[in-house]
């Protein structure tokens, strides 16, 4: 079946990413969300009674969870929010607290790298509100408040030097 493939292609991108072939696990990870791609749509007449939809969500998350990760690593930021944004946008039942989590301080991070610090504070602040014991979310947002007190000072620099 197609979640049987999506998953082998999973399995091959996490032994990829546990090598170190980045490119290799994007690969494995784009491959796999192909294949849980063709699976039509999830209606009345294709799934009546609802067990596909849930299985594909399960499979599909974490592998765009883990492509996520590999862009982060690969400095491909945009790819990286991207596939946190797909992930967020399943609903509280569809995505656990925990994937939710990892999606929301994935995209901070990229946002930040992509100098998009509002909406990296906005990410960061939401994961931490589900996981406020942990240090790397704190750590990212520190780096984010750093950002904009940093934009801030030059911008206030730039405007004192434009009217003296």
């Amino acid at each position: 079946t197609l979640v049987q493939v999506g998953s082998r292609m999973k399995d091959q991108g996490n032994d990829e990413f546990k090598r170190g072939n980045l490119a290799e696990a994007v690969a494995k990870y784009t491959k796999g969300l192909r294949y849980l791609r063709e699976f039509p749509v999830f209606d009345e007449e294709n799934d009546p009674e609802d067990r596909l939809r849930p299985q594909f969500v399960t499979l599909k998350v974490p592998i765009m969870l883990n492509r996520a990760m590999c862009y982060l690593k690969l400095g491909q930021f945009a790819g990286a929010a991207g596939d946190c944004t797909i992930v967020l946008e399943y609903t509280d039942k569809e995505v656990t607290a925990k994937d939710r989590t990892k999606a929301l301080y994935r995209r901070g991070t990229a946002r930040r790298q992509l100098k998009m610090f509002e909406k990296a504070r906005e990410d960061l602040a939401e994961a931490k509100e589900l996981d406020p014991l942990d240090k790397a979310i704190s750590n990212e947002l520190i780096l984010v408040e750093r950002a904009i007190q940093e934009r801030e000072k030059k911008e206030k620099q730039m405007y004192s030097k434009l009217f003296s």
